[in-house]
C-alpha cells in the first residue's frame, strides 16, 4: 500500500482501516474484517466461535476438527478434503452441508487419481489409484 494512503488513516499509531482501489475495509479489536465498503456493496463477514469466517456475503464455509476448510457453500456446495500432512488433495461436489464424507455425497471433481477410503471409524484418507504397467 502507498505509505502516504497508509499514514493518512493512522490514529494514534493504530490503523484503523485500509483504503485500496475505493474498498475501505474496518476491522475489529481481534483483527478480523468488520466490514469491507466497495463500490455498491458494503461486505460484512460472520465468524463462528473459533473465529473462523463461516459467512461473507457470497459464501458459507464450515471447518473440519482441525479447522480445515471441509465445505463451501454459494449456489453449489463443494467439498474439500486433505491428507494427513494437512495438503488439500481434492475437491468435489457434495449433496448435503457436512464435513463427514460417509454421508455428504462427496464426489471428486478436481484432484489426482484418488479414491476415498474409509477406516472402521468412518475416517477418511485418500488413496491412489495405481496405474497398471504398460
Amino acid at each position: 500500500m502507498d505509505e502516504l494512503v497508509q499514514a493518512a488513516f493512522e490514529v494514534a499509531g493504530t490503523t484503523t482501516g485500509t483504503l485500496y482501489q475505493n474498498a475501505w475495509t474496518t476491522y475489529t479489536a481481534q483483527n478480523q474484517i468488520a466490514t469491507t465498503n466497495v463500490p455498491g456493496a458494503v461486505i460484512s463477514p460472520y465468524y463462528d466461535p473459533a473465529g473462523d469466517v463461516g459467512w461473507d456475503d457470497a459464501h458459507s464455509y464450515i471447518y473440519d476438527a482441525e479447522g480445515r476448510i471441509c465445505a463451501q457453500g454459494s449456489w453449489i456446495m463443494v467439498g474439500y478434503m486433505y491428507d494427513a500432512a494437512g495438503n488439500r488433495v481434492a475437491k468435489g461436489s457434495i449433496t448435503s452441508w457436512s464435513c463427514d464424507v460417509t454421508t455428504n455425497g462427496f464426489q471428486v471433481t478436481e484432484g489426482p487419481n484418488t479414491r476415498i477410503a474409509l477406516d472402521q471409524l468412518g475416517h477418511q484418507s485418500l488413496l491412489p489409484v495405481l496405474q497398471p504397467l504398460m
